[in-house]
């Protein structure tokens, strides 16, 4: 049977409708040839002749990058039909067409949007996953023809002397309940897929009936698919072994790690476990170990660039990096680190983890069962003669002490900090016991920053911002016009619209008036309007300079960067 509700359809039909290819008229007379037929309504569109199958296929192609698929005249490859089981294909309506050059599967679908599905496929092949839409030919019947005895008729038998040494024995499922794949298979699938999506952490999370795996990408939780439940508790045993925890107790939190090798990068896996009400949830942190370092210019400071360039200029003094996790606090002092490595001689770090490995810096791990902490890391630095100091973060009142008399005595201090923006990270250190007059002499610039998803350039589209956003987004930019976008969806981006992050920042250069104010012990809001008179651009004004220049949306801004009123 066709499917009646396919939303990658209607996406299609309403682009057609767009563009003017078809009009509302004939999509009605399609729509009510469809009660008697077994097409879908695409198919239906070009059997009355409303539309070439030429001009559909570049429209979708073009459109949103996901290419045509004939079943009648495709030539399918029996390696990859040996990857995925019947009763997989069948239940989810798809035939794996080939393996790619690249790597990928080449599956036919009806409904290449299907991000959940695609993990699944990538889940039991090992492969990504690259869908393409059927346009000609049953789905069912290619089904029936190619199980029925394994491959289809006009599919050239394999050789009992065919190497299949890549392929997985499809009796080792582990979404069919009666045919298992091991413990470290399946890890070893989630964790190898988790790194291809450049996932930032993995969720195993029990629930009454089936356990959840999501991978956390751009930000976004996103659930990649469920298992029998009752192949949770294995899943996270498995993980505790390589991650060196206790597989006995399953109530008490606990932390481990380990490391994989993934293309010649290291990637550190740091494990937390904690038990809820069905069973033991698991988070894992994902660490890439790049040797390669983003340019400040990339990381989407724009005309701000300048300003922090010529902070880091500066020979001494403490310069605060400041956001939430996970806003890109360690990249960000990691590119400015980068502007310095030429013209300045010792320069140290102290960091949990160390996730970028250079040769040109003198990097400590925190190594707590050691006795190495950020403070006492930090305090072992300063005996070694450094002209700059990394310190990953200031958490603590002993760190805070020892950073500020580093920055007071000639040191170049760069440090990310938690608070809510620019203005409110003096008031952190305030709150670690810094005296005011020491904050105010020591520190000599603060960054604010977040992270928004970007528009998927492949298909974003033009777009009007509801009342909503045009008040929030008025608020800021008093222009009317702008590049505004909207994001559509297509095969690049997995339809979500958007593809990879940029940051969103503010920077406070700290002058007499700004020192004044620590001093006197002012709060964070007159802080912030000093600054604001001194020239800063606040966080919520970038954000929507970046809606206008149509990088992102209203609502990722509106999402992802604090407002102060």
């Amino acid at each position: 049977m066709p499917e009646k509700n396919n939303s990658f359809e209607n996406r299609v039909v309403n682009i057609l409708l767009e563009l003017e290819i078809i009009s509302t008229e004939q999509l009605e007379l399609a729509k009510k040839s469809l009660t008697n037929s077994n097409h879908t309504i695409l198919q239906e569109l070009t059997n009355k002749k409303f539309l070439s199958r030429k001009i559909l296929s570049d429209t979708i192609n073009s459109k949103l990058g996901v290419p045509i698929i004939d079943l009648k005249t495709i030539n399918i490859d029996p390696t990859a039909i040996k990857l995925i089981p019947e009763e997989f294909s069948r239940k989810n309506r798809i035939l794996p067409i080939s393996i790619e050059k690249d790597g990928t599967i080449k599956i036919a679908t009806l409904t290449p949007n299907d991000f959940e599905l695609a993990s699944d496929i990538a889940l039991i092949t090992g492969h990504q996953t690259k869908f393409g839409f059927i346009l000609n030919g049953s789905i069912d019947d290619m089904i029936n023809k190619v199980y029925v005895s394994g491959v289809p008729q006009n599919i050239p038998q394999e050789t009992p002397n065919s190497n299949n040494s890549s392929i997985i024995n499809t009796k080792s499922n582990i979404l069919n309940d009666n045919n298992e794949l091991s413990p470290s298979q399946f890890v070893e699938k989630i964790t190898s897929q988790a790194i291809k999506r450049k996932s930032s952490d993995i969720h195993i999370v029990p629930e009454s009936n089936s356990s959840n795996i999501s991978f956390r990408i751009d930000g976004s939780l996103n659930k990649i698919t469920s298992i029998p439940l009752k192949f949770h508790e294995s899943i996270v045993s498995r993980i505790k072994v390589l991650a060196e925890m206790d597989i006995s107790e399953t109530r008490r939190p606990q932390d481990g790690s380990f490391t994989v090798k993934s293309a010649d990068i290291n990637v550190d896996f740091r494990v937390s476990s904690m038990g809820i009400s069905w069973g033991e949830m698991m988070v894992i942190r994902i660490l890439e170990r790049s040797n390669s370092l983003i340019k400040l210019e990339d990381l989407g400071m724009e005309s701000s660039v300048s300003l922090w360039r010529k902070l880091l200029s500066l020979p001494f003094g403490m310069l605060l990096v400041s956001g939430p996790t996970g806003s890109g606090k360690t990249t960000t002092l990691y590119a400015s680190v980068a502007e310095l490595i030429q013209d300045r001689g010792n320069i140290m770090t102290v960091e949990d983890p160390v996730e970028y490995r250079l040769e040109e810096l003198h990097q400590i791990e925190v190594n707590r069962q050691a006795g190495i902490d950020f403070s006492t890391g930090l305090k072992s630095i300063m005996r070694m003669d450094p002209d700059v100091v990394l310190v990953g973060e200031i958490r603590d009142s002993e760190t805070a002490k020892t950073a500020v008399d580093a920055a007071l005595t000639g040191h170049l201090v760069l440090a990310s900090i938690h608070s809510n923006d620019a203005s409110s990270a003096f008031l952190r250190l305030l709150d670690m016991g810094i005296e005011p007059y020491m904050a105010a002499t020591a520190v000599i610039g603060c960054l604010g920053q977040r992270l928004v998803r970007k528009l998927d350039e492949n298909c974003a589209i033009p777009g009007e911002l509801s009342d909503q956003e045009s008040i929030a987004y008025q608020n800021e930019i008093k222009q009317s016009s702008a590049n505004f976008k909207k994001p559509n969806g297509c095969n690049f981006c997995d339809f979500s619209g958007y593809l990879g992050r940029t940051g969103v920042f503010e920077i406070l250069s700290v002058n007499n008036d700004i020192r004044n104010l620590v001093t006197s012990q002012s709060s964070g809001q007159q802080i912030h309007k000093q600054a604001l008179k001194d020239g800063l651009v606040p966080l919520r004004k970038s954000g929507m300079i970046k809606v206008q220049n149509g990088i992102t949306t209203v609502p990722e801004i509106m999402k992802n960067v604090f407002f102060i009123d």
